[in-house]
């Protein structure tokens, strides 16, 4: 624990911390931490060097992004080291997932999306509906005139330059280098313990009964959700707040 407590003071002073001011947005775009401005900064720089042979030059490393990170990930949440990939947005990742995924069957057709999550979710899940409902009322298309959703992620290393795919986000990446590192270094077993401290910090819990292990202290649920939200940001202290009536607090355990 206290070898924690030392990494966690580190990671403090790598983190932009404003001042007077106490972020719990920890589940959503968060601090900006000094070692993703630099590994932003280092990718630019050679953006301008190089042009597009930013691909090729560092021993590819911008062309590794992918696979590298990818294994980082699997770390941190346990997975195959060959299992995790890193794509793009929230939005186009739960359409993908859905059109490559998802396989109705007459005793499983149905999507659960709790209705406290960010709206993303829910939207790209209805759109799912909809494309149905084309299909099944105007019986233009059937599943095999659908277009799939192939690309660069459906590929081997090998054959991803046969301009056949587009490349991910270097910048995007290069963001991802420093924040990914940080937790590894942090270990994960570390940062699980830490976050489990402070959700028992949360003593009221109205969206969930679970055990601890399993549940989102950090939910509120009160009719004058966004007068408090408000409050207390003019207070110093910046909460999430969702509509109707839900209040976000999640504190970052880094």
């Amino acid at each position: 624990m206290q070898r924690f407590k030392e990494h966690g003071h580190m990671r403090r002073e790598r983190l932009y911390l404003k001042k007077d001011s106490i972020c719990m947005c920890g589940k959503s775009l968060g601090l900006a931490s000094g070692d993703a401005e630099q590994c932003i900064s280092n990718d630019i720089e050679k953006w301008k060097t190089h042009g597009v042979q930013i691909w090729t030059v560092d021993r590819h490393k911008n062309y590794q992004y992918t696979n590298r990170f990818g294994r980082i990930m699997a770390e941190l949440v346990g997975a195959d080291i060959d299992g995790v990939t890193m794509l793009g947005s929230s939005t186009v990742n739960i359409h993908q997932t859905n059109a490559t995924s998802n396989k109705p069957t007459e005793k499983s057709l149905k999507i659960l999306v709790g209705d406290t999550n960010f709206p993303t979710d829910g939207y790209a899940v209805d759109r799912q509906k909809d494309a149905v409902e084309i299909v099944n009322v105007r019986g233009r298309y059937d599943l095999e005139d659908l277009i799939s959703f192939a690309g660069w992620w459906g590929n081997r290393i090998e054959t991803q330059f046969l301009l056949r795919q587009q490349t991910p986000h270097s910048l995007s990446m290069a963001g991802l280098e420093g924040s990914l590192e940080m937790i590894l270094e942090a270990c994960m077993s570390h940062v699980r313990k830490k976050s489990l401290e402070i959700a028992g910090i949360w003593l009221h819990d109205r969206l969930s009964g679970r055990r601890q292990q399993e549940r989102q202290p950090r939910l509120v649920e009160h009719e004058q959700a966004y007068r408090i939200s408000s409050t207390l940001r003019a207070r110093g202290l910046t909460p999430d707040f969702r509509q109707p009536n839900v209040l976000r607090c999640t504190p970052a355990p880094l």
